[in-house]
């Protein structure tokens, strides 16, 4: 049988389930009450037990790590069938281009299940707000923003266009896809936010993003606290942008001094809510 495409695998919950994520496949589970901490402990445990997961399936890590891409994904969200296909149709036509694979393959998230309705009252439309703002953002800021990353980094432009022009990219933590030897470089997923801490690490290595070409569909906020939880979050997270480039300071960089702090004044500290907190 011919090699299967790149693996993609993953699913992030506040508890990882540990399992292989085949195309077609919607296992749900709900989502426990954990800690930021341990939500990235969890998400490392599972990685370093990649062996464990997949080598019943024929997967080693001496020959498959480099097509091997992790998925995050929140418990409610419902991938699209063709996701798989479109992962691997992304990384090969990525690699053709550039001669590698791409560090990071962003899915774009929908808020549209709508499994539960908003509350009544000036909450409901406070929540509904935010689900308009969200389905605006989404393809409007974030894939705009990986779409114009990608042509910058697959066409020939001096190198000092491409660092004036490349903008930050803020991870997705449902629908981002890391490349495995990508995420063991960075040492594993940052906390206390995955989602933020691997896009702006990597966009200050001038690592290669490249988006999805098809959504993942999730539920919108419909409780106030689970937003209050997540801006208060990212907050905490973004404030201190120059953690996250002492912490990759000691890897190379395909971006100058300059383009580092190009991307940190010019793209600001702070997180676009995109990314699910507890709910």
């Amino acid at each position: 049988m011919p090699r299967p495409a790149p693996h993609v695998w993953g699913r992030r919950a506040k508890a990882m389930v540990a399992a292989f994520w085949a195309c077609g496949s919607s296992a749900r589970r709900a989502k426990p009450t954990r800690s930021p901490s341990s939500w990235r402990t969890t998400l490392d445990h599972a990685v370093d037990r990649l062996d464990e997961i997949l080598g019943p399936l024929g997967w080693h890590d001496e020959n498959d790590a480099d097509n091997t891409f992790l998925c995050v994904y929140d418990a409610d969200a419902t991938p699209d069938v063709r996701t798989l296909t479109a992962f691997a149709e992304t990384a090969t036509r990525h690699r053709a281009l550039t001669g590698q694979p791409p560090a990071l393959i962003q899915q774009q998230r929908l808020p549209l299940l709508g499994r539960r309705p908003f509350p009544s009252g000036g909450t409901g439309l406070f929540l509904a707000g935010e689900w308009l703002y969200q389905l605006r953002r989404s393809p409007g800021i974030e894939l705009a923003r990986i779409r114009f990353t990608h042509w910058l980094t697959t066409i020939q432009v001096p190198r000092v266009v491409r660092t004036l022009l490349r903008p930050m990219i803020y991870g997705v933590g449902c629908g981002m896809t890391v490349h495995l030897p990508t995420l063991r470089t960075l040492g594993g997923f940052p906390e206390p936010m995955e989602d933020l801490g691997t896009g702006h690490r990597l966009s200050l290595l001038g690592a290669d993003i490249a988006p999805a070409t098809v959504a993942v569909l999730d539920e919108p906020y419909t409780e106030p606290g689970g937003l209050t939880d997540l801006h208060a979050l990212a907050f905490l997270t973004s404030v201190r942008p120059d953690r996250h480039a002492k912490a990759v300071s000691h890897l190379p960089s395909a971006l100058s001094h300059i383009g580092k702090a190009l991307l940190d004044s010019g793209n600001g500290p702070t997180k676009p809510p995109g990314s699910p907190a507890p709910r």
